[in-house]
């Protein structure tokens, strides 16, 4: 599921060396956006779980949004990128830019954003060490 929504969205991770790091839709090509006139949403299954993926390049996507869809039947399982923007933080690259110029896709995320040290990172897993001293002490 997750590389599906990956390709649905063009998701990556950006990372803000002055903030925390956030997931970004649409920063690469993204089935979404190609198939913003007919494609309204997706829905993304496990066969056990699944999620309605809205597509906010569509000209319906408010209709669908409002839809007893979104509201009743997946509520506890919906993608909007617009309202994880505003309750999350995640980032949503809808400018004009092109998504082979990832520089470009950057440089408009640092405008519409703020936020000047940024940069992407696409990684699949996260990794963090530390070392402690034996008796468990911190010091």
């Amino acid at each position: 599921m997750q590389q599906f929504h990956g390709t649905l969205y063009g998701t990556t991770d950006i990372i803000d060396l002055e903030g925390p790091t956030r997931l970004c839709y649409y920063f690469y090509h993204n089935e979404l956006h190609r198939f913003r006139a007919e494609l309204d949403g997706a829905i993304l299954t496990d066969g056990e779980k699944g999620q309605l993926c809205l597509n906010n390049f569509s000209p319906r996507a408010v209709n669908l949004r409002e839809s007893f869809l979104a509201r009743e039947a997946f509520k506890d399982g919906i993608c909007d990128p617009e309202v994880l923007e505003r309750n999350h933080g995640v980032l949503i690259a809808d400018g004009t830019e092109d998504r082979q110029d990832s520089d470009a896709v950057l440089r408009f995320l640092q405008k519409k954003y703020g936020r000047m040290m940024i940069m992407k990172m696409d990684m699949a897993y996260y990794e963090f060490r530390t070392t402690l001293p034996i008796d468990g002490s911190v010091e």
